[in-house]
C-alpha cells in the first residue's frame, strides 16, 4: 500500500535460500523518505575490510536472521522452524486475501501455519484513509491460535526517539541486563519496562526527523511492555544501534494483537515549532473474536472511529457478512470490512 510518500509490506514468502530470515509474516513501514518501522536487513559490512573483511558477520546468524530482529511474532523465545533452515525451505506462507480497491482502504491478509509447531499465525494489515487523521493510518491485527498455551512477543523495531508512553515504566538506571540468553534474545538490552494497569489501550510515540508516530495496542494488566537496545553480547561493534518496543502476553493459548499506527503532526526546524504532536487514538479494542469473527475498534478524538471486521474463515470476495457491534449493523462483502465514521 502506498500515498502520501509512504509504503507498508507485508512479507508471506519462502525461505529464500542462504540469505533467507525467519521472519515469517514480517511487516516494514516507510514513509516520508524514511525508514520507520524497520527490517534489519544483513550484519555485514558489504567490502569494509575492517569489519570482518566485508564477509557477513557472526552476528548475522545470532541476531539479523532470527525471528526477534523482526516485527512479527515471536512464540516461546524461539525463532521460526527452531532457527533451521532445512526446515524451513520446505514451506512458505500464503497471502489468502487481498483488497486494493476499497477506494478508503488497502488490505491484504496472510497466513503461516508451519512456522511454529501447533500455532496458526494470521496477519492483517489495513491502510486506511480518514478523513479525520492528517495521515493515512494503519491497522494491523496479529492473531496467534494455538493447540497450547504460549509466551507471544510481538516486537515492533522503530527508527527514531522516544517522545512518549502513556503508562508507567521503569528505566533501567546504572546498569542494563539482556532480554534473554539465546534466538537473538542475548542481543537486546532491556532498557525500560512496564506495564499499563489504568487502561486497555497502550500507546507509545517517537519522532522521526520531522514526523511523530503512535503506535497504540489493545492490553491488559497483565501484558509486559519492553523498551528494547541492539547491542549485547557484540564484542565487535557490529550491530546497528537499533531500538524496539515489545508487547508481551504470557501464558496464552489465543491471542489477538490489535495495533493503531498513526503517523501525525510535524516538527518545524525552521520555526522550531510543533504540531499535532500527540495522537488522536483515544483506545483501540478487539470488540468480538470468534473462530467466524474478528472486529477491531480504533477510537479517535472527536467521536471518530475506524471498524475492521475481518471473517477469519472465508476468503471470497463475493461473499457478504453481516455483524451487529455496539448495536449498529455492518455489512459488508469479502473478507474485510472496514468502516470509518
Amino acid at each position: 500500500a502506498s500515498g502520501l510518500n509512504s509504503a507498508l509490506t507485508l512479507k508471506a514468502t519462502s525461505h529464500g535460500l542462504s540469505h533467507g530470515h525467519f521472519d515469517k509474516l514480517t511487516m516494514a513501514y516507510y514513509d516520508n523518505g524514511n525508514e520507520i518501522l524497520t527490517d534489519y536487513g544483513a550484519s555485514r559490512f558489504l567490502n569494509i575490510e575492517a569489519k570482518y573483511k566485508g564477509h557477513y558477520t557472526r552476528e548475522n546468524q545470532s541476531f539479523a536472521k532470527q525471528t526477534i530482529a523482526h516485527n512479527t511474532l515471536v512464540v516461546d523465545e524461539t525463532s521460526n522452524f527452531g532457527g533451521d533452515i532445512k526446515v524451513s525451505s520446505r514451506y512458505h506462507s500464503d497471502i489468502i486475501y487481498h483488497d486494493f480497491n476499497g477506494g478508503h482502504f488497502q488490505v491484504v491478509v496472510a497466513k503461516d501455519a508451519n512456522a511454529y509447531p501447533g500455532v496458526e499465525m494470521k496477519r492483517t494489515l489495513a491502510y486506511v484513509t480518514t478523513p479525520f487523521l492528517q495521515f493515512p493510518l494503519i491497522l494491523d491485527v496479529l492473531q496467534a491460535n494455538a493447540d497450547r498455551e504460549h509466551q507471544y512477543d510481538y516486537p515492533l523495531w522503530y527508527n527514531g526517539h522516544f517522545v512518549s508512553l502513556n503508562f508507567p515504566y521503569t528505566k533501567a538506571g546504572n546498569e542494563l541486563r539482556t532480554l534473554g540468553t539465546k534466538n537473538g534474545y542475548q542481543h537486546l538490552w532491556l532498557e525500560a519496562w512496564g506495564q499499563n494497569k489504568s487502561r486497555n489501550t497502550s500507546s507509545f510515540t517517537f519522532v522521526n526527523k520531522d514526523r511523530f508516530y503512535t503506535i497504540s495496542i489493545a492490553t491488559t494488566a497483565q501484558t509486559e511492555m519492553k523498551m528494547l537496545r541492539l547491542g549485547a553480547n557484540d564484542p565487535d561493534f557490529n550491530l546497528r544501534n537499533e531500538t524496539a518496543f515489545l508487547i508481551r502476553e504470557k501464558a496464552r493459548k489465543n491471542h489477538t494483537f490489535a495495533t493503531s499506527i498513526e503517523t501525525h503532526g510535524e516538527y518545524d526546524v525552521v520555526m522550531e515549532t510543533s504540531s499535532n504532536l500527540t495522537s488522536s487514538c483515544e483506545e483501540v479494542k478487539v470488540v468480538m473474536d470468534t473462530a467466524s469473527y474478528t472486529v477491531v475498534k480504533a477510537i479517535y478524538k472527536g467521536g471518530h472511529f475506524v471498524l475492521l471486521c475481518l471473517s477469519n474463515t472465508d476468503n471470497s470476495k463475493e461473499k457478504k457478512h453481516n455483524l451487529t457491534i455496539d448495536g449498529l449493523d455492518y455489512t459488508w462483502n469479502g473478507r474485510c470490512g472496514v468502516f470509518i465514521r
